[in-house]
């Protein structure tokens, strides 16, 4: 090989290193600056566990996030040019958060809460194992899948507070229900049976000055009205009744 051909081929191997070194370069920003995101959450009052995959590259490790911290970053992907999807389980956190990432400009799913992955296999529940299974969920989803997620049509706000309305009167009668069942259940045990709705003020005015003092045994007797009235109850059983109500029947 002469000098002049031994030059050139010099050149051309630098040449050629340079213009691999670029495309490395180039692939280094590629990988740095994916172009979609790929959240799974798991969601709670004071954290978020999420699970990221970038484009489709192996997911990496579950991290928790204060939720409004971690809402600054979705917003700082979606400004630098980045899609991001994510979902989370609906449950007692509504769907604020659903709408405060929508506003950042990321597409979220709210998906009905059913046994995850590893809660069918390995009978275990954490946060960072739900966020990956979340994640593997989604994943599966926007690929086509349409049976991965069950998607949870969010509601506007003024429709959720309608069901919340209906949802805790809803409670509140469950808990009356329980309360008249426990009073009922304590009279019982002291010998008494109580008149139905026995806990309305007009009722229980009559009914607290049947109460007897100590715990007599059941007696087949019945007072004015079919209310029971056990045998023997005196007028002092009047003021014993004030000690009854002062403790366990306050309900007027």
């Amino acid at each position: 090989m002469t000098w002049a051909a031994s030059k050139r081929a010099k050149r051309y191997a630098v040449g050629f290193m340079h213009n691999n070194n670029d495309k490395q370069t180039k692939g280094g920003e590629a990988k740095a600056k994916p172009e979609v995101i790929k959240l799974g959450l798991d969601l709670h009052a004071r954290q978020v566990t999420e699970c990221r995959q970038l484009d489709g590259s192996t997911p990496k490790p579950a991290q928790r996030w204060d939720p409004w911290k971690l809402l600054d970053q979705v917003e700082g992907w979606i400004k630098a040019g980045i899609k991001v999807y994510s979902c989370y389980e609906a449950g007692a956190c509504g769907y604020w958060y659903h709408r405060e990432l929508s506003k950042r400009g990321a597409m979220n799913f709210v998906v009905a809460p059913r046994p995850l992955e590893n809660q069918r296999t390995k009978h275990q529940k954490t946060d960072r194992l739900d966020a990956r299974a979340l994640l593997n969920s989604l994943e599966s989803y926007l690929r086509g899948n349409q049976n991965a997620m069950s998607i949870v049509a969010v509601p506007t706000p003024e429709e959720e507070q309608q069901r919340s309305v209906v949802r805790y009167r809803e409670q509140l009668l469950r808990d009356r229900r329980r309360a008249e069942a426990r009073g009922r259940g304590l009279l019982l045990s002291q010998g008494v049976l109580a008149p139905g709705r026995w806990w309305q003020p007009a009722v229980w005015e009559e009914f607290k000055k049947e109460l007897p003092r100590g715990g007599p045994s059941l007696r087949s007797n019945t007072g004015k009205g079919g209310r029971w009235k056990p045998t023997g109850a005196s007028e002092s059983s009047v003021s014993d009744s004030k000690r009854w109500s002062s403790w366990c029947f306050r309900w007027e």
